[in-house]
């Protein structure tokens, strides 16, 4: 994927739909896929998280006349969805977790929670949210641009920008709260918990939380442990994921190398690093926890 240096400021939030299937685990087969082009993305959504592809401070080649100001948004699936597939279970997972990075978008750069009109997303200076369809229709009188023809219509005409949108605003009158490292970069984020609040928990590789929303109350997070514990190494013993207790009165957080971390009022029932590394995920077993290895293997704590 191509990506240079941006000397603009982000303007824009442009949302795309790639065109494949709504599988599990699509954001990390876009991102192989993404690696193997020039084209890209900043973050790519599937049901379950977000994965940063590009940092914010990269240009990427997301939608001609619209790469060196703007930020690019990919949710897995089909542009030519129906309002219907558009409410399904998948559709509306991935939507709220694009919900609340365009959110972060409008609250860091200062972009309007709204659709922009075809002439706003023409206009210089002009900031806020659009899809690739708006990219089109506003420069596609200007003509072929390095070679690429302006004919991208995604996210598609059936696309709930209302429902989208208004999520945003919710999501921005919420609280915001961070218990991560003051070094903490966006391309650290590795999972991700939805509440049944509408509150969003995002996990970084360094053992950091950050809480999003009312509904996602902040319980604390690695780096905030007293004593002050050592700084985690990737490919070592770095977070990997993180799960949320059944009455989300607090969470888990998983370790590379097995380690497990208990907040809130999550109960801490034993670690796997008898049986590590290489944990991947935790996942539900009863009231309790297990961890799933990178050979696909189930472990449960000892």
């Amino acid at each position: 994927m191509h990506t240079e240096q941006r000397t603009e400021p982000i303007e824009k939030a442009v949302v795309h739909v790639n065109v494949g299937p709504e599988t599990e685990g699509g954001a990390f087969d876009l991102k192989s896929y993404l690696d193997s082009i020039k084209a890209g993305y900043h973050v790519v959504y599937d049901d379950k998280m977000p994965l940063v592809v590009a940092a914010d401070n990269l240009v990427v080649w997301g939608a001609s006349y619209m790469n060196a100001r703007g930020k690019h948004h990919c949710l897995v699936g089909q542009a030519d969805q129906t309002e219907a597939q558009w409410l399904d279970v998948y559709s509306r997972g991935e939507m709220e977790l694009l919900a609340f990075g365009l959110a972060l978008d409008c609250q860091k750069y200062g972009l309007e929670p709204r659709r922009l009109s075809v002439p706003e997303v023409h206009t210089p200076g002009v900031k806020g949210i659009c899809g690739h369809i708006d990219v089109t229709n506003a420069f596609k009188a200007d003509g072929v641009r390095d070679g690429v023809i302006l004919d991208h219509w995604d996210p598609g005409p059936n696309f709930p920008w209302t429902l989208l949108t208004s999520r945003v605003v919710e999501i921005i009158g919420g609280v915001i709260h961070t218990g991560g490292t003051d070094n903490m970069k966006s391309t650290d984020q590795c999972d991700a918990c939805v509440t049944k609040r509408l509150g969003r928990y995002i996990l970084q590789r360094d053992g950091g939380v950050l809480a999003y929303g009312a509904g996602a109350p902040f319980f604390g997070s690695y780096p905030g442990l007293k004593p002050t514990p050592a700084p985690l190494e990737m490919g070592k013993n770095h977070a990997v994921s993180m799960m949320l207790t059944p009455d989300e009165g607090g969470y888990w957080i998983l370790m590379f190398d097995g380690g497990l971390y208990s907040f809130g009022n999550a109960q801490f029932y034993g670690s796997f690093q008898k049986d590590g590394p290489g944990f991947l995920q935790l996942v539900e077993d009863g009231i309790k926890y297990a961890a799933i290895r990178r050979d696909g293997a189930l472990a449960h704590p000892r």
